[in-house]
């Protein structure tokens, strides 16, 4: 089923919506964080859209209130782009 998904909902999720609306949808361009995984979201697709520093800074500044199993997924998600590490204040 997995396999599927990753090779037929692409297309179909495009072809209603473009990676470019997908990413204004998700946030592209605000500064805050919504939520957790609409801001992973845009990271992931402006990755797929080939702007990977892009999606690298939209995760840069997580607030203090990203906390437990969301900031382990942000971190996961910055490590998989290749994200350079976080700087703690």
């Amino acid at each position: 089923m997995a396999e599927a998904l990753r090779v037929h909902a692409p297309p179909y999720f495009e072809s209603h919506r473009s990676l470019g609306a997908q990413a204004g949808y998700y946030g592209r361009g605000s500064p805050r964080w919504y939520s957790v995984p609409g801001r992973i979201y845009l990271a992931l697709t402006l990755h797929r859209m080939g702007e990977s520093e892009e999606a690298c800074r939209v995760l840069s500044d997580p607030p203090k209130s990203v906390v437990g199993t969301w900031r382990a997924q942000v971190d996961s998600v910055r490590d998989w782009l290749g994200c350079p590490p976080l700087i703690t204040r």
